[in-house]
C-alpha cells in the first residue's frame, strides 16, 4: 500500500500539482493522510465536492494545476458541478476516484455505485482509466493529467 501511495504522489509531483482538494474516504485515508504531510502540495480537505471542483477550478483558473480526490459516490452527485465548471470552462482537472463497488471492493452495498461509474463518465464525455496497480501508478497518474489538458477538461483515474 504505501508504495501505492508513493507512486501517487510521485505522479503528482511530476504534473506539479500544487493543489489537492479532497473529501475522506476509507480507501482514500493514507493518501489523504500523505499529502496532509507533504509540503509540495498543499491539501485542502473539504466538505462538498462541488467545494472540492471549485477550489480546484480557481486554482487551474489560476494558472496551477490541482487534482481532486473522491469516492466515486461523490462524483455521481457532482454531474452538475463536473459539468458546468472544468468541462464548460475548458480546465484542465485531474480527478482521482477511489472506485468503490467495483469488483475489488468487498462490501455489496457500493455495487450500485460501481454499475454506475463508469457509464456515468461516459456521459458527461470524461476520459477515464481503471487504475492497473500492476502497472506503474506514477504513470498512470501523469496519462490522466495529460489527458485533462489535451480534451482541456476533466480526466479521471479510478483507484
Amino acid at each position: 500500500m504505501e508504495s501505492s501511495i508513493d507512486e501517487i504522489v510521485g505522479g503528482l509531483k511530476t504534473c506539479e500539482i500544487s493543489v489537492a482538494a479532497s473529501l475522506p474516504d476509507t480507501w482514500l485515508g493514507p493518501l489523504l493522510a500523505r499529502l496532509t504531510e507533504d509540503s509540495e502540495i498543499r491539501h485542502v480537505p473539504v466538505c462538498r465536492e462541488e467545494e472540492g471542483l471549485a477550489i480546484c477550478s480557481g486554482v487551474v483558473l489560476g494558472g496551477s494545476n490541482a487534482v481532486l480526490i473522491v469516492q466515486n459516490a461523490g462524483i455521481l452527485s457532482s454531474g452538475t458541478g463536473l459539468l458546468t465548471l472544468p468541462s464548460m470552462n475548458r480546465l484542465p482537472l485531474l480527478l482521482l476516484i477511489s472506485y468503490r463497488g467495483s469488483s475489488r471492493d468487498p462490501l455489496f452495498y457500493h455495487v450500485p455505485k460501481g454499475l454506475s461509474t463508469e457509464p456515468f463518465l461516459e456521459a458527461l464525455k470524461i476520459p477515464y482509466r481503471v487504475a492497473d496497480f500492476h502497472d506503474s501508478l506514477e504513470d498512470q497518474v501523469v496519462t490522466a493529467f495529460k489527458w485533462a489538458h489535451e480534451s482541456q477538461g476533466p480526466s479521471a483515474l479510478l483507484l
